[in-house]
């Protein structure tokens, strides 16, 4: 059918250094998976760059350019040797690797049209992600602490934080492990969407659920050192290391 290609390139900071997308005509998914590699692979010598994180979603593209998968189809021949050519005249310290959508969800929610929900399933169904397909209802109840959660904690850890008169490079100097990796995460939701992350927040009625759950753990934390109930704090931390270790 109708198909297109493109193709984003970011520095090292997640800046947009260049992107470019074309319309290929009929053509197969795997021949539009080959032209968007190519054309990254363009962007990227155009730009001088040397060192190249390349992501992808074609679990078949990937491989046979890893020489896991032979080429079969006769028509994918010259996309395969013009890619291997491209990746070849990079300098030998360059770093070329390929990320599918493994480990990655996509849900889909049936709002009464199956075969739309089958059509959207099948525009995956060359990549590895894990498709999951849920009821709204039970879409928005788990969102509320996917995203709902996460937001809130990062947006409470920045902005206590930034009321606290405490500036970053002076906490940094003396920080831990777990603070510059929940900075790392903040400093993300930050420069994020705050009209998206705001919508996510309001737009969902199970939302507020998530929120005082935020806020009972929050205080319940502070009555355990208040109180100096060390037992509790320390059964607190066992309970979510249990939870967290039966979670798959």
């Amino acid at each position: 059918g109708p198909a297109g290609a493109g193709a984003v390139l970011f520095d090292v900071k997640g800046e947009k250094r260049a992107e470019e997308s074309r319309y290929l005509g009929e053509t197969t998914n795997n021949v539009a998976e080959y032209q968007a590699l190519l054309l990254g692979l363009e962007l990227a010598r155009n730009q001088g760059v040397k060192n190249l994180h390349i992501f992808a979603d074609s679990q078949l593209v990937v491989q046979q350019i890893k020489g896991a998968y032979q080429v079969k189809k006769p028509h994918l021949l010259p996309f395969w040797r013009q890619a291997l050519q491209e990746l070849s005249r990079a300098d030998a310290g360059a770093l070329l690797c390929a990320r599918l959508l493994s480990g990655r969800h996509v849900v889909f929610c049936d709002v009464g049209v199956p075969e739309a929900t089958r059509a959207a399933r099948a525009l995956f169904a060359s990549t590895m992600a894990e498709q999951t397909e849920m009821s709204v209802e039970d879409h928005d109840r788990v969102m509320a602490y996917v995203l709902g959660l996460s937001h809130a904690l990062n947006l409470a850890f920045f902005t206590a934080l930034a009321e606290s008169g405490e500036l970053v490079p002076r906490l940094q100097k003396m920080s831990s492990t777990t603070f510059d990796a929940q900075l790392r995460v903040a400093s993300l939701v930050a420069k994020d969407n705050p009209h998206l992350y705001f919508d996510i927040q309001r737009l969902n009625d199970y939302g507020g659920a998530a929120l005082q759950a935020l806020r009972t753990a929050t205080e319940r934390i502070q009555r355990l050192v208040e109180n100096g109930d060390e037992a509790g704090f320390v059964e607190l931390m066992a309970a979510g290391r249990r939870y967290l270790e039966n979670r798959a």
